[in-house]
């Protein structure tokens, strides 16, 4: 076996695969939409085993920004400086921060500020399998509507959040015979939840803004 091409590709520095295939495996009365996605790995100099891990770099849900956008009572091209750039509201909720996912930071803004007295009290006694089990379902925008009369400056929310993280999944392609793209098979998680539908960060990224 040749030892792998040395390549400058890296989490700061994200090859941008096409995904070039994008099917649906389960059947129609299926509990699980699971898709067989096929990335072309180009001129990238990539070199991959079957059962090795892809990360994706995810962007967020344009509908789920919005969302958060109308909330917080911003138009979204306001300008966000930090110590490492500039950039505007808008860019920094799609392609920067999680939102699908809500951070214990985040609870603990909105307890201190809103006084409800669940939150609080999970806030407060530091137990992380109830707040585990109290965030299941909930995103950014569900904890924010815990208190619909918060008011929220789009700089106070990012300072709750936590960056975009890409997400892992097993190759399940043999560069034997693929060796210029590389496959996933990945269940989509949609779910309806607080009389909203949620999904999946990296999974509704490949399987409906990717196709």
């Amino acid at each position: 076996q040749q030892p792998a091409r040395k390549t400058s590709w890296s989490r700061r520095n994200p090859y941008r695969a096409t995904v070039v295939a994008n099917s649906v495996l389960s059947g129609a009365g299926s509990a699980k939409e699971v898709r067989h996605i096929e990335l072309t790995l180009g001129d990238s100099g990539i070199d991959y085993q079957p059962g090795d891990g892809l990360s994706v770099l995810p962007v967020n849900d344009p509908a789920a920004v919005e969302r958060i956008l109308e909330r917080l009572g911003a138009t979204g091209d306001e300008v966000i400086v930090d110590r490492r750039s500039e950039r505007t509201l808008r860019e920094a909720l799609t392609s920067h921060y999680e939102i699908s996912t809500a951070s214990k930071y985040l609870v603990d803004y909105v307890a201190t500020r809103s006084g409800d007295a669940e939150l609080t009290h999970l806030s407060e006694t530091g137990d992380r399998e109830a707040l585990e089990a109290w965030l299941w379902g909930r995103d950014v925008l569900d904890v924010l509507n815990v208190d619909p009369s918060l008011t929220i400056t789009g700089e106070e929310l990012l300072g709750e959040l936590r960056p975009l993280a890409p997400r892992a999944y097993s190759i399940a392609s043999s560069p034997a015979k693929h060796g210029n793209s590389v496959h996933i098979t990945m269940a989509t998680v949609r779910y309806r939840s607080f009389d909203r539908d949620h999904g999946g960060c990296a999974t509704t990224f490949l399987a409906d803004r990717r196709a």
